[in-house]
C-alpha cells in the first residue's frame, strides 16, 4: 500500500456522507474481526477441523488488510476530489475522529 498523510487524509476530514460510507465499511471489518473467535479452536479439536480453522483465520486477516486499505484508498480519493482544502489534523490515524478513537459520537 502506498503511503498516504494522515494529517491530512483522515476520517475527521471527510464530509458527513463520505464518513457515513467508511463507518460502513469500518463496521464490516469490525464484524470480520469478531468472526475470528469463532473459527478459534478448543484443546482437543481434531486435526482437520484445526487445519480448517486456521487456514479461516489467515483468510480472515487478508480479507480486514484489504478492507481497511479499501477504507484508506476511499478517504484519499475522497478528499483529493475535494474542491477546496483540508485542514491538517495532528494524528497518525486514518480513522481518527471516528467513536472508537474519540468521545464524539458520528
Amino acid at each position: 500500500m502506498t503511503y498516504y498523510n494522515p494529517a491530512i487524509y483522515n476520517y475527521a476530514n471527510l464530509h458527513r456522507e463520505d464518513q457515513a460510507t467508511v463507518k460502513v465499511m469500518y463496521d464490516i471489518f469490525r464484524d470480520l474481526e469478531n468472526m475470528e473467535d469463532y473459527y478459534k479452536c478448543e484443546q482437543g479439536t481434531p486435526l482437520m477441523v484445526r487445519m480448517f480453522s486456521e487456514t479461516a483465520i489467515e483468510v480472515l486477516a487478508e480479507v480486514e488488510e484489504r478492507i481497511m486499505n479499501n477504507i484508506t484508498e476511499f478517504i484519499v480519493s475522497t478528499i483529493d476530489k475535494y474542491d477546496h482544502d483540508v485542514d491538517e489534523i495532528d494524528t497518525t490515524d486514518y480513522l481518527f475522529g471516528m467513536e472508537h478513537n474519540s468521545n464524539d459520537p458520528i
